[in-house]
């Protein structure tokens, strides 16, 4: 079991290496004196705030009783 461990030590070592390598790339830009463009492959954002679920609010007090699934609001 511990040249397995050895070998995930090292492909995740590899992995790292050439991530930052990937992420530390930028597009040149066409005038030479003008430096570059920003990165090629940019940070991802991240999910955003997602919404707040809440279920429906009631519209009123229900009046009387529920015939046939319909009820009565006042």
């Amino acid at each position: 079991m511990s040249h397995w461990i050895t070998d995930l030590t090292a492909a995740y070592r590899t992995f790292g290496e050439r991530l930052a390598d990937r992420q530390s790339m930028t597009i040149p830009a066409e005038d030479p004196t003008y430096g570059d463009l920003g990165r090629a492959f940019p940070l991802w954002p991240g999910p955003g705030r997602g919404a707040i679920l809440q279920p429906p609010k009631r519209l009123g007090s229900t009046v009387g009783s529920s015939r046939a699934g319909v009820i009565l609001i006042s």
